[in-house]
């Protein structure tokens, strides 16, 4: 793999700066790639001297993004994108490029190299320091990367759960409108924790976001199904599997 070496006479950072500058300007020849770096490498130096990092990290990306598009080899540009989240250093743009690797993971549909970084994810919230409008449209986002992901779901059904946790959580106190964004989630999440085999207790009953469902004309059926996995006995759910197997069928078929 490509290593990105600093000079003795150049900032870190600055380094990986103008890696990804060069590689981005590769196919213009020399004259173009050369001239655009260099504007490219006076303007981020500017900006890290003044410690402008979010700045430094919207001036970056569209070359980084210009690697992702036209390199085949997707791992390698992961690569670029974890050295420009490791040369920033303010919580903001940290976040920024990380919320677009996220963003390119998905486009290019080569998300199974940013799942990892989920585990990591309580830490990254401890550094971003982000509100929480931006936590639910991370929550979204990852959650909607694991949605489609069965294997992940299938070896690490609790991490799955512990972000529709957190996805949730960010509705709490919120009103009917805001809510109803996180209807499509909540009826995923009851559905992917009836049909676990490995998992018995979550905490998704009384959470606003899921406990919607109760009174929805669609889905309050489903809310009853999660009620008598969590509270009640088995009785309680021949009677409402002889009641409703043709609905439970369709439930089978949502994820």
């Amino acid at each position: 793999m490509t290593t990105v070496v600093p000079t003795s006479f150049e900032d870190p950072s600055l380094s990986v700066f103008r890696f990804v500058s060069d590689l981005s300007w590769s196919d213009a020849g020399p004259d173009v790639a050369e001239a655009q770096v260099s504007r490219l490498c006076m303007e981020a130096e500017e900006l890290i001297a003044t410690g402008k990092w979010l700045e430094l990290a919207r001036l970056i990306v569209p070359s980084a993004e210009v690697i992702f598009s036209k390199v085949s080899e997707k791992g390698f540009c992961h690569f670029c994108w974890i050295n420009l989240y490791n040369l920033l250093e303010a919580p903001d743009s940290r976040f920024y490029v990380y919320s677009k690797t996220l963003e390119l993971a998905v486009v290019g549909k080569v998300t199974e190299y940013i799942i990892p970084s989920f585990k990591k994810i309580d830490t990254f919230l401890k550094d971003w320091k982000i509100g929480i409008p931006d936590q639910r449209e991370l929550f979204l986002t990852i959650s909607n990367i694991l949605k489609v992901n069965k294997r992940y779901r299938r070896k690490h059904g609790k991490g799955f759960f512990k972000v529709s946790d957190q996805l949730f959580g960010t509705f709490n106190g919120e009103d009917a409108n805001v809510l109803e964004k996180a209807k499509e989630g909540a009826v995923h999440a009851i559905v992917e924790f009836v049909k676990a085999l490995a998992i018995f207790q979550c905490d998704l009953l009384d959470m606003p976001a899921v406990r919607q469902l109760e009174r929805d004309a669609e889905y309050s059926l489903l809310y009853q199904l999660l009620k008598i996995f969590l509270t009640q006995r088995l009785d309680a759910y021949l009677d409402y599997h002889s009641a409703n197997s043709t609905l439970l069928e369709s439930y089978a078929k949502i994820c």
